[in-house]
């Protein structure tokens, strides 16, 4: 039996299964498909934490970005009038 329809017999998600497709070459036919659901899940969520780890870095990084008032204004700031203002 083919690994999808396997999975789709256990009664997993459309959703999961597309997921459980890219791990296929783990999957030993005639294997307990529970141990695959398993190791499915428990791979994909460290890809998950990666992926969110990575999108937090590039917010930080984001977020951290100085902006240079020139680049918006076309014009240099005079520092005289800039502490005036304060």
């Amino acid at each position: 039996m083919l690994l999808e329809e396997e999975l789709k017999n256990f009664g997993v998600s459309q959703a999961f299964i597309k997921i459980a497709m890219k791990y296929q070459s783990d999957y030993v036919e005639g294997s307990d498909i529970e141990a695959f659901v398993d190791l499915v899940e428990e791979k994909h969520a460290l890809v998950e934490e990666a992926e969110y780890q990575e999108a937090l870095a590039k917010e930080a990084a984001k977020a951290n970005e100085v902006v240079d008032m020139s680049q918006i204004f076309g014009e240099e700031a005079d520092e005289d009038e800039v502490l005036e203002d304060y």
